[in-house]
């Protein structure tokens, strides 16, 4: 869990601050605010020894292929399309130590290639070796935790794909998950998150939390077919399984969402635009769920939101169970120099206000 969260050269974000962070924020604000982004940066800096490190935010807004080349897929990335500028990101957790990422573009970064031997002309009697350097498309990525280094990488552009080049490297000891607003989560990792907890015998926890969904759902297994792996349902009046796939979003939104954070123990779980396909009479059932299964698998709960239903069910449920593990934060955008600023509500602050009707989405 993170305590606290700074963002700064990252697309619409110039510098955010973000203080005394609790099991689960919630996030709203204006269209394109910088909502999502935050979320990225989030995962960034947590998914930050993966090479699509920075082109995955294409897919989680479900954005078609893109060529391959800085312009079209770093540059989005950073501030204003300035890659001269770095993106940094810090997050505090809960032991007050500090991991900083940092990316910058590398103008100058030079690959050497060592080529074969020149042989000299026959009557010299000697031969030579050489190597040549080539400007490549790169990014130089670092990072510490504690002060101490944990990553110094560079990773570049070449032929057909990418080339991480890892001079020193250690995974995020904190275990991320990102849930996009429109694409569905992987059916083959949903199945095998369900299948670790089902060996934990908590498969009837699941079954619970997405009964309240669809209340005609009896029981949920996994079922391999061909070189395919997917949950499946047994519905009352159906007279076989039917994939969760082929059901309705708000079935496969909220398995996926509960899935992520019973399995993400001790990690971060980025979920934008969390209500997506939920009715707004299930609202307060699913916070409900949502925040007991954070505080059991003790993962952190990051989420946007546009819905008022959403927020005030959240802040029930929150009030119910733990008033202190639920925050809200309201992004905005200064009128004269248009920079991102952030206006934080404890539980008790976000309930007066919604019970004054005050707008705070």
């Amino acid at each position: 869990m993170f305590s606290s969260i700074r963002v700064s050269g990252y697309k619409g974000i110039v510098d955010l601050n973000l203080y005394k962070i609790p099991r689960i924020l919630l996030i709203g604000g204006r269209n394109n605010v910088g909502k999502s982004s935050l979320l990225e940066a989030i995962f960034l800096a947590l998914d930050r020894m993966n090479p699509e490190l920075l082109s995955r935010h294409f897919s989680f807004r479900g954005t078609p292929s893109i060529p391959l080349n800085a312009d079209a897929l770093w540059r989005p990335a950073f501030h204003n399309y300035n890659l001269s500028e770095p993106i940094e990101i810090e997050l505090c957790d809960a032991k007050s130590k500090l991991l900083t990422l940092k990316v910058r573009h590398d103008s100058t970064y030079t690959e050497y290639n060592i080529q074969q031997p020149n042989i000299a002309p026959a009557d010299s009697k000697k031969s030579s070796t050489s190597s040549s350097g080539s400007a490549v498309q790169a990014l130089h990525i670092t990072a510490t935790y504690d002060k101490k280094q944990v990553q110094d990488s560079h990773l570049t552009i070449q032929g057909q794909g990418f080339v991480f080049q890892v001079k020193h490297g250690l995974r995020s000891r904190v275990g991320g998950v990102y849930i996009s607003s429109t694409a569905r989560s992987s059916p083959r990792e949903d199945a095998g998150r369900f299948g670790q907890l089902d060996l934990e015998n908590k498969a009837d926890q699941i079954l619970r939390i997405v009964q309240l969904v669809e209340p005609r759902i009896s029981r949920l297994s996994v079922i391999a077919i061909g070189e395919g792996v997917e949950i499946h349902a047994d519905v009352e009046g159906f007279p076989r399984k039917i994939p969760i796939s082929l059901m309705g979003d708000g079935v496969g939104r909220i398995l996926s969402i509960t899935l992520s954070i019973l399995v993400t123990t001790d990690g971060v779980v980025l979920v934008d635009e969390v209500e997506n396909g939920l009715h707004h009479s299930k609202l307060p059932e699913f916070w409900t769920a949502v925040t007991r299964a954070c505080i059991t698998a003790n993962c952190q709960l990051i989420a946007t939101t546009h819905n008022y239903e959403c927020l005030a069910a959240a802040s029930k449920s929150a009030a119910m169970i733990d008033p202190s593990c639920f925050s809200y934060v309201r992004f905005d955008r200064a009128k004269e120099s248009g920079k991102l600023t952030a206006v934080q509500y404890s539980n008790d602050e976000l309930s007066a206000a919604l019970e004054a009707e005050f707008e705070v989405r």
